[in-house]
């Protein structure tokens, strides 16, 4: 019985040990969503927006509709953005924000985390990756009116 009971404790040991380490896994601790790479470069950015030479992002986001959840893991270099966004829009375009990022930037400027997001609207970026962009403004001294930044297309 004991014998019995040792083994169901080990089971059950390496079955949290194993969902520990699924639940840690993704950016800002999500799982599972639908991932789209995401490359963010100065050249993407459309006037009156400015790209800042040098600076470049990468990284994934995660569309995830039954948690109603979009979670980023993109590292940027070169440039500390002040805000981040999502947008409706294909390339060579500008568009309107859909989603707003700008609470995940940490304080080496990199993009981390989850934020909310309508089930309906995760589907629809979900369905059309090439009909949104992500990008990022610097923001005074740099550029006046955030004009500043980097952007990729979702692929």
């Amino acid at each position: 019985m004991i014998k019995k009971l040792s083994a169901v404790a080990a089971t059950a040991a390496v079955a949290l040990v194993g969902a520990a380490g699924v639940a840690a896994a993704g950016p800002g601790g999500a799982t599972g969503g639908q991932p789209f790479d995401v490359n963010l470069v100065a050249g993407e950015e459309v006037a009156p927006f400015i790209g800042v030479q040098g600076a470049s992002g990468e990284g994934v986001l995660r569309f995830n509709r039954g948690q109603e959840r979009i979670c980023a893991d993109i590292e940027i270099d070169g440039f500390t953005p002040a805000l981040a966004h999502i947008h409706e829009g294909v390339a060579g375009t500008n568009g309107g924000v859909v989603v707003n990022l700008t609470s995940l930037i940490t304080e080496s400027g990199d993009i981390v985390g989850c934020v909310d997001a309508e089930r309906s609207l995760v589907k629809q970026i979900s369905k059309n990756p090439e009909d949104y962009y992500v990008n990022t403004h610097g923001g005074p001294p740099s550029v006046p009116a955030f004009l500043d930044g980097i952007r990729g297309q979702l692929s």
